[in-house]
């Protein structure tokens, strides 16, 4: 089970030790990353290239989204998408 993703206070009163578990768990990759994926006239396709992206990571797509499907690897995200003009998918990428 992956731990909670703890978060700091605003005002810079978090103890040291959960400052500490943020920063790791950042550097470990343990983050939610939005991605405004660029999508050129025509493709049927598009790439993310991330060194925090794992065969774990999950990909949650903005509702309305021309994406028909995803492949995981290691620091890359394959995007299928339906054919249209040139345009951006918002996507989020989890763990």
């Amino acid at each position: 089970m992956r731990p909670d993703y703890p978060m700091l206070r605003p005002n810079g009163s978090s103890p040291p030790t959960e400052v500490a578990l943020v920063v790791n768990n950042a550097m470990q990759g343990r983050l939610n990353a939005i991605f405004d994926v660029p999508v050129a006239d025509g493709a049927d396709f598009a790439e993310v290239v991330d060194s925090r992206i794992s065969p774990y990571s999950m990909l949650i797509a903005e509702p309305g989204s021309s994406i028909t499907g995803h492949t995981v690897a290691a620091g890359v995200l394959m995007l299928s998408v339906a054919p249209g003009p040139a345009r951006f998918e918002r996507i989020m990428v989890a763990g």
